[in-house]
């Protein structure tokens, strides 16, 4: 009988740290020329690791790499779940700003 190899999938787990919950100045939110670049903002005031922010949110690394880029959209369904995450909504904010309004 011959011996079988025996393989085991390690699926990534989401670290458990908290955001930094830094207050963005709504002129800086403002200022940010796409939603992608508001999304960056977001991620950068939360002082995560990408990786922390994509897997939380059930996202492949390949399309939030798309995203941040600005060659594929953020899933707006998520929305609230990313505020969540990253500790802040400079994005929702930024998406208000576009059209007049505020949060």
């Amino acid at each position: 009988m011959g011996s079988k190899e025996l393989t085991v999938e390690q699926s990534e787990l989401a670290l458990a740290r908290r955001a930094a919950c830094a207050a963005i100045p709504a002129q800086l939110v403002s200022a940010q020329k796409s939603s992608h670049s508001a999304m960056a903002l977001a991620c950068q005031a939360a002082g995560l690791e990408d990786k922390e922010i994509y897997l939380s949110l059930g996202i492949d690394a390949g399309h939030w790499t798309r995203i941040k880029k600005g060659e594929a959209h953020f899933p707006l369904d998520l929305i609230g779940k990313f505020c969540s995450i990253v500790g802040n909504t400079a994005l929702p904010e930024w998406i208000a700003y576009q059209v007049g309004c505020g949060l």
